[in-house]
């Protein structure tokens, strides 16, 4: 059995939410600046939703929770919402909206909600169904 340290980080880094993220890699930085920046960089996040098509998008809603993408949602950029915004429906839109701009709710629930979607998303990545490089030339 192979051993890849580099990818059991990246996995164990991927599972966890965002705030824990950013104190390991904080952590890394300070001792190997260098690892911590190439870690960073093939991390997927949430932002990484921006570079979803039409029809990958249609592909990836099949399988969440609307109400969990609006929460997810919260901790988004503007940039990423108004992309996802465009390339639904004016109904999906408005059922992702009533959950983002709902009343106020707990950051774990956010990251709780943040991480099942990624989870969804890692798993459509691994599978080939999702192509999330914008340097990426495949078609899906």
């Amino acid at each position: 059995m192979k051993f890849n340290g580099f990818e059991e980080a990246l996995l164990l880094l991927q599972n966890l939410s965002g705030s824990e993220q950013k104190k390991i890699l904080e952590g890394i930085k300070a001792h190997q600046p260098d690892l911590a920046e190439k870690l960073e960089k093939s991390l997927i996040t949430i932002e990484d939703l921006i570079y979803l098509t039409p029809h990958q998008l249609a592909e990836f809603i099949r399988d969440i929770d609307l109400a969990e993408l609006g929460y997810a949602l919260r901790s988004a950029s503007e940039d990423l919402r108004k992309h996802l915004f465009q390339l639904m429906t004016t109904n999906l839109q408005k059922e992702v909206e009533e959950t983002l701009l709902g009343g106020p709710v707990s950051l774990s629930k956010v990251d709780e909600c943040r991480n099942r979607i990624m989870n969804i998303v890692r798993h459509k990545v691994n599978k080939g169904l999702l192509v999330l490089d914008p340097s990426s030339d495949k078609i899906v």
